[in-house]
């Protein structure tokens, strides 16, 4: 170095100076005065204090602010003594390794040293240091670095790839690194930043080295955006993107679970199930039935459902069996099939024919059969007669066909099929025997009868009873017209009124906790039910000798609540009707011809009575000269004309009433007898209508076989349309629909 050079040059011209110095003095005799020799002067060397050059190297070329800068260590040479040194203020130095110190010291030739000091407190400050050793000074300068706000690489990463709409989207957290001061931090718009985990913000601040960042923003409200955010850190700047997801409608696969065997025309729910995987509103849509949402009410229009709400759908039942409504809910393109089968039929319809009987006779060559159907789980489709299709208007609940008769015996056989193809097997419900001649027994021929008189359905036992005039009481099947005796005479042998006691009429009473069955003629008996043995129930004879009856013709019964409301209303033939009461066997005269304050007139006497179902009123047809319908007050007596035949439209045509009976409904009468007194007879049919006025007979008739001539009983059988008549020898069943009729029983006299 330059000024280390200076020193050598320096110190060359002291040593002269001083050599020259000391030859003059020799040169000029001074001295000793006795001539001694003058020693010769050697000069004393002066100590050399000027190091050999040196200089510091440091290890870097700047430091950060503040940071300590040490130098490498050098040794010290060029010294023969040991030499002051120091170091200017802010430095320290340290020798042979040993404590650094900024206090002026000596260091000796040879001696390592090491020197330091700090940087400065701003970027791009150069501190000098100087070092003096000796002559000589040596200085070191430590430069600050500049500031540095340009952090190393950095990027921003987030947990996924695509978020829902509004979802707040948050980075993983890094640290920033590079920065030698604070740098200045600030986000887009939108954006919130968080340093070192502190509270998110949006204002611009600042961050240091090795702060740990991390960035949020909201997702876009719009499906598939791609919302930006750039960060600035100092002079660098990073940009991530937050993706809102596809938009998706289309639902995870749903199910529901069918239903079997539901109750006909019911409505069925199903379970609920749950719309998933979906992030917008999916439409929503329904085939054969109605939706709910989340417990809303049940609709069918189209609309929307959203994400994790529950949905039932419903539909209507079947209302055949073996049938299945489908109920499709679609939702967002992926449907299902809610199924809602009825019960699967295996069986058959069952047909059954009301008439004919199950045997009959007749002499027509076809004859109208008419039956009922039932399927408790599928429609009736068809029901055919010896192969004919049968006609109905009700779905053959009721049906009806016309089937030809050959001369002899002619099956009626049934088929039904229902509407899921199930057919009954050929069944034969009836076998009708045609004859030309209807004179001879049907259908046997060793029937000991003699002279059938009083006829009784019992309609809860579906049985018919049939009384001979003196002896025996039959129970008669009224399917097959089968006989067995249920009754007998005292006396079978002996045809004595007395004895036998004639049997006119029958009365039954099911209304009691017991019924009751009674027969009619010179007196009442009641019938043992079990065992067919006869009880003297009531005499005909009144106390009164002018109201003497010397037997019953014509009778019916009132069925009350109780067996004390109960009676048997009774006439002679002639024009007396009288009450028995059923708990008491009192006899009381209701209505006498001979009293004129009664009301209405007749000719020879009741044919016919027929209590009205509610009671209060008996129909009643008169035979003679003048025949006529008159219906009588129970309570008062009073008897009011009706119908007969010098009334237009009334029942002239009938001019031998026999019989009536009355519908449950009180609307029609039912009236057997003669068209004026021939052979021909025939069942009229009379409409009661509310008022005083009760009606006129009506141009429906049902003409019985030739032969058959009514004369006692006629019994209905309401619930089938049927009614029985019964003359002497024979008991006829007659269609009230139809007007055909077939001889259920015949013997021959």
């Amino acid at each position: 170095m330059i000024s280390s050079y200076m020193g050598v040059v320096k110190q060359a011209a002291i040593r002269l100076a001083l050599i020259t110095a000391v030859v003059g003095l020799a040169a000029c005799g001074g001295g000793d005065k006795k001539n001694k020799p003058t020693p010769t002067l050697v000069p004393t060397q002066a100590p050399d204090t000027t190091p050999a050059d040196f200089s510091f190297t440091l290890p870097q070329a700047t430091f950060g602010v503040g940071e300590e800068a040490t130098s490498d260590s050098i040794t010290i040479t060029g010294l023969d003594t040991l030499t002051d040194i120091s170091i200017s203020a802010g430095g320290e130095y340290a020798i042979d390794g040993g404590s650094f110190t900024s206090a002026a010291g000596q260091i000796a030739n040879n001696q390592t040293l090491v020197v330091r000091a700090m940087a400065g407190a701003n970027f791009d400050d150069a501190v000098a240091v100087t070092v003096n050793i000796g002559t000589e000074s040596q200085t070191f300068t430590v430069v600050t670095e500049p500031a540095d706000t340009t952090p190393t690489d950095f990027s921003f990463t987030l947990p996924q790839l695509n978020y829902e709409r509004g979802e707040l989207a948050t980075t993983t957290s890094i640290t920033i690194t590079g920065l030698n001061t604070l740098a200045d931090i600030s986000v887009s718009a939108g954006g919130e930043y968080s340093v070192d985990g502190g509270s998110f913000t949006s204002a611009a601040g600042q961050i240091a080295n090795d702060q740990t960042l991390a960035v949020r923003v909201t997702a876009g409200a719009n499906f598939d955006e791609t919302l930006n955010v750039t960060v600035n850190i100092g002079t660098a700047s990073q940009t991530f993107s937050v993706v809102t997801e596809a938009q998706d409608t289309t639902p995870e696969v749903f199910s529901f679970t069918d239903a079997v065997d539901a109750v006909f025309a019911s409505t069925v729910e199903s379970n609920s199930i749950s719309i998933t995987a979906i992030n917008d509103a999916a439409p929503i849509s329904i085939t054969g039935g109605e939706y709910s949402i989340a417990g809303g009410a049940f609709v069918s229009v189209a609309g929307t459902v959203s994400s994790e709400q529950e949905v039932i759908v419903r539909g209507i039942a079947p209302t055949l069996a073996s049938a299945t409504q489908n109920v499709v809910l679609t939702v967002g393109g992926v449907s299902d099939t809610f199924s809602i089968a009825s019960p699967v039929d295996n069986t058959p319809p069952v047909a059954e024919i009301y008439f004919p009987t199950q045997v009959g006779l007749t002499d027509q060559a076809e004859l109208q059969v008419r039956g009922v159907a039932t399927d408790d789980m599928s429609s009736i489709t068809a029901i055919t007669v010896n192969g004919i299709d049968a006609a109905s208007s009700d779905d053959f609940a009721n049906w009806q066909v016309t089937v030809p008769l050959a001369l002899g015996d002619t099956e009626i056989a049934v088929i039904a099929t229902d509407a899921v193809g199930n057919s009954s097997e050929v069944e034969v419900l009836a076998t009708i025997t045609r004859r030309d001649d209807l004179t001879g027994a049907f259908p046997l021929n060793d029937y000991d009868v003699v002279n059938l008189y009083a006829l009784k359905f019992i309609d809860n036992y579906q049985t018919l009873v049939a009384a001979e005039r003196y002896r025996k009481i039959y129970k008669m099947n009224p399917q097959t017209g089968e006989l067995s005796v249920f009754s007998n005479g005292e006396d079978p042998l002996n045809d004595n009124d007395t004895l036998n006691n004639r049997v006119f009429r029958l009365a039954y009473f099911d209304n009691l906790p017991e019924p009751r069955l009674f027969c009619l003629g010179k007196d009442i008996h009641e019938i043992d039910l079990e065992t067919g043995e006869r009880t003297l129930f009531a005499e005909t004879a009144f106390n009164d000798p002018e109201e003497s009856i010397d037997s019953i013709r014509r009778s019916d019964e009132y069925k009350g609540i109780a067996s004390d409301s109960s009676y048997m209303l009774a006439h002679n033939g002639g024009g007396i009707l009288f009450k028995v009461n059923l708990a008491s066997a009192q006899r009381n005269v209701v209505s006498d011809p001979a009293n004129v304050d009664q009301g209405h007139t007749f000719g020879s006497g009741y044919s016919s009575i027929s209590i009205a179902p509610a009671g209060g009123v008996v129909y009643a047809t008169t035979g003679g000269i003048s025949d006529s319908t008159l219906s009588v007050d129970l309570e008062t007596g009073f008897r009011t004309f009706i119908s007969g035949e010098d009334v237009p439209e009334g029942n002239s045509v009938i001019s031998t009433p026999y019989d009536t009976e009355i519908s449950g409904d009180e609307t029609r009468m039912y009236i057997t007898g003669a068209i004026d007194h021939s052979t021909l007879k025939e069942i009229r049919v009379m409409n009661l209508q509310a008022g005083e006025d009760y009606g006129r007979t009506t141009a429906i008739r049902s003409e019985l076989p030739p032969g058959q001539i009514p004369h006692y009983d006629m019994e209905l059988w309401e619930a089938r349309g049927l009614v029985y008549v019964n003359d002497f020898k024979s008991v006829a069943v007659v269609d009230l629909v139809t007007g055909d009729a077939v001889i259920l029983f015949k013997y021959a006299f």
